[in-house]
């Protein structure tokens, strides 16, 4: 290949290289901008937001894809030692979970009428297959215990707490995936803080 065209692709590829990064700065620039307000109302309870970002090693001979993983909270009041890893237990249902409280006492007051309303809303046959066993069967899949301790741990959230971080959760998972992998890169942790974004290299199969 000539020399001069040569020095022409390599200044190119260099200015794409360049430009690709200083993109990427800005991109974070923005978003840390945009969650500035969110950290400052609620960073006495939220330490951090992160996701994983990656393609797969291998999948079972199908195409392997790039993809954007769910988005986690990292609460400041979480003492679980995984929560970098795997995320605080972030609760939103308290609606679900005060209806569900609200099946159990109806269900306590008479369990047999209870799943006789259940086996015939369900067609007459819910209890007649192995994996519902009338003996067995519970009104929600958690205990009363754990429903009044999601409630409780969900209304000591400040006000406005949880619709902030859901909203923020859907804008986040909303942005594209191929804009997401050209801002943070591939096989990424990205972790956004009240002090900016920051990405880190994600180990998996």
């Amino acid at each position: 290949m000539d020399k001069e065209l040569l020095f022409s692709y390599n200044l190119l590829t260099d200015k794409i290289t360049a430009l690709q990064a200083e993109a990427q700065e800005q991109a974070k620039q923005i978003l840390h901008q945009g969650t500035k307000a969110y950290f400052e109302k609620y960073g006495d309870t939220v330490e951090q937001l992160f996701w994983n970002q990656y393609t797969p090693w291998f999948n079972d001979g199908d195409t392997c894809e790039f993809s954007v993983g769910d988005v986690y909270v990292v609460l400041r009041n979480d003492e679980n030692e995984d929560k970098y890893s795997e995320g605080s237990e972030y609760d939103s249902n308290i609606d679900t979970y005060k209806d569900a409280l609200a099946k159990w006492a109806e269900f306590n007051a008479d369990p047999e009428a209870y799943k006789d309303r259940v086996n015939a809303e369900r067609g007459g046959i819910y209890f007649d297959t192995r994996w519902n066993t009338r003996e067995k069967y519970t009104p929600f899949y958690l205990s009363e215990y754990e429903l009044r301790e999601r409630i409780a741990r969900t209304e000591g959230y400040p006000e406005g707490f949880v619709e902030a971080t859901s909203e923020l959760i859907r804008f986040i998972s909303s942005v594209d995936e191929n804009i997401m992998e050209a801002l943070f890169n591939n096989h990424v942790t990205v972790r956004v803080t009240a002090t900016g974004i920051e990405t880190e290299d994600y180990s998996h199969e």
